[in-house]
């Protein structure tokens, strides 16, 4: 049990009949807390000097950089950068922290690792080189976050960005990996983006990946998050049954920028 928790961990240990303020700011966990999980963020990376990362178990020292090199649409290669502890941003630093953080984290004995990523496909190219890595018998968790369209004005690129991208995905999933993705950040009542449309099960047996997960965001009150102009908060779509999950995403603390 973790005492002075914010209310977004105490969330994950709160059942339906009880309310945040019952628990008294503590968060309950599995003594396990994810050890010997491989859970990896693939992300912007992460600025490692940050206090949540060097203290307690110190995940600085801990962490891995995996870099990928130049994708079928010419994204930037970043395997000649050299990383240091001040390599990321705000939402590389959010992620690594929500997972693995000693102040945030919600896994903390889980093992970690960061990433660069330059474009969605590449993301994905740094999936399967990761994957291809980890014990198969364990899996890995691996959030997923792609651009709203795939990065190209040119129909016949679309849809080949879209085959590779649910073909890496296949990849992944055979390898026992879990991934999920968010559902966005653009309040909409529809979602038309991948690789969340491949979690539409209307979609038809092509596009349709079930092991997929789409995660929508709510405050700590469990309410769906939307903002008072609706131009931001999560998107949502009933007719996909869209998201499937919901997890606390709207005024949550993490290591930030």
């Amino acid at each position: 049990m973790r005492a002075n928790a914010p209310d977004e961990m105490v969330f994950l240990s709160q059942y339906p009949d009880k309310s945040l303020s019952w628990y008294q700011h503590n968060y309950v966990y599995d003594d396990s807390a994810g050890e010997d999980i491989d859970v990896y963020i693939v992300n912007r990376g992460a600025d490692l000097d940050r206090p949540d990362f060097t203290g307690g178990n110190n995940l600085a020292s801990r962490s891995r950089w995996i870099h990928a090199h130049e994708t079928f649409d010419h994204a930037e290669d970043d395997s000649s950068l050299t990383v240091g502890t001040n390599f990321g941003d705000g939402h590389g630093n959010c992620m690594l922290s929500k997972v693995r953080g000693h102040i945030y984290g919600s896994a903390k004995r889980s093992i970690q690792s960061s990433f660069v990523f330059r474009g969605a496909e590449k993301l994905l190219m740094v999936g399967l080189k990761t994957s291809s890595m980890a014990n198969s018998a364990g899996g890995i968790w691996m959030g997923v976050g792609c651009s709203p369209t795939p990065p190209t004005r040119l129909m016949t690129t679309l849809m080949v960005s879209k085959i590779l991208l649910q073909m890496m995905l296949r990849e992944l999933i055979d390898r026992d990996v879990t991934v999920v993705t968010g559902s966005g950040n653009r309040a909409l009542s529809t979602i038309d983006s991948w690789p969340q449309n491949f979690g539409d099960p209307n979609a038809g047996p092509l596009d349709y990946l079930p092991e997929l997960i789409v995660v929508g965001a709510v405050n700590n009150e469990g309410q769906i998050w939307t903002t008072w102009n609706w131009i931001f908060g999560t998107r949502v779509d009933y007719a996909k049954s869209l998201s499937q999950i919901y997890a606390p995403g709207n005024r949550i603390n993490c290591a930030n920028a």
